[in-house]
């Protein structure tokens, strides 16, 4: 209602990244209540941050691969809508996941874990906007295996400014549904998540584990993104591929890391353990 009032059309990417926010706002609370007996009030404020900083890091990133389509026009570029990566927003999350959980008094590893569901959850209801837009969409594939666009939308608009396809086509050609392999991809990080927060072993793993599915999943599928022409390349790669494969090994480091420090905690030859073990 009031877009229409301004003219100014809410695209589906932006209208289901806000019904992302929304959502994870609603039932990430009680997620980690349920999960790690967290106080939902505190849950929810830090929430608010983190989503603000989700919008911030991914818009930032989408400007580094598209902001040459943004030259003459700063203000635009600056406006928080119009195009992200959520890339970008989970590195801000974590950048920002300490400052937040000391803020509110909230147990960094144990918060973590606990939002790790809610997180992949805003990531598949914000990628459904990808596909309900078409933007994100993939490379051409055989039919029987992918979708077909409509007129107006940006694969068919590609398509044609290729001349791939005529001005007369009633549809793009088949491209990978890409949007939807990320869904999935989310709806995997979310069921796992959810699974091992009841059978995890030290504070940490969960978020770091989801973390590690998330940026390898992505950096595996973004070899399936048509390449429109405007993204930034570094070297051989897309930079949305090397920022996937950089929060892979980061994540795979700190899983390490964690597991080595769990078990050496663990380990009756610790002072660590050996307190634990003493008789009081």
């Amino acid at each position: 209602m009031f877009a229409a009032l301004l003219d100014l059309p809410v695209r589906p990417a932006d209208a289901c990244i806000a019904l992302a926010i929304v959502l994870a706002l609603l039932v990430g609370p009680r997620w980690a209540a349920r999960l790690a007996g967290l106080p939902a009030a505190a849950v929810r404020r830090a929430l608010l941050w983190m989503a603000a900083a989700v919008i911030v890091g991914a818009r930032l990133h989408f400007l580094l691969n598209y902001g040459a389509a943004y030259r003459g026009r700063v203000v635009e570029a600056l406006l928080p809508w119009g195009g992200f990566h959520i890339g970008g927003g989970i590195i801000a999350l974590v950048l920002i996941l300490p400052w937040v959980t000391r803020r509110y008094g909230l147990p960094l590893g144990r918060f973590a874990d606990a939002t790790a569901p809610t997180v992949a959850f805003g990531v598949a209801v914000a990628r459904l906007g990808c596909f309900l837009q078409g933007c994100c969409f993939g490379a051409q594939c055989p039919p029987e295996h992918g979708i077909h666009f409509p007129p107006g939308a940006p694969a068919y608009e590609f398509h044609l400014q290729q001349g791939w396809i005529g001005a007369a086509a009633t549809q793009s050609l088949a491209v990978h549904p890409l949007q939807l392999y990320f869904i999935a991809a989310a709806l995997g990080v979310l069921a796992v998540s959810w699974w091992l927060s009841a059978h995890k072993r030290w504070d940490g793993q969960v978020a770091l584990l989801a973390l590690l599915l998330f940026s390898a999943s992505t950096a595996g599928l973004e070899v399936l993104r048509a390449d429109i022409g405007m993204r930034v390349y570094w070297g051989a790669l897309p930079q949305l591929t090397w920022t996937a494969l950089a929060m892979t090994a980061a994540a795979s480091l700190a899983l390490l890391a964690g597991a080595i420090a769990h078990r050496r905690s663990a380990s009756p030859r610790s002072p660590h353990a050996a307190s634990l073990a003493a008789p009081r």
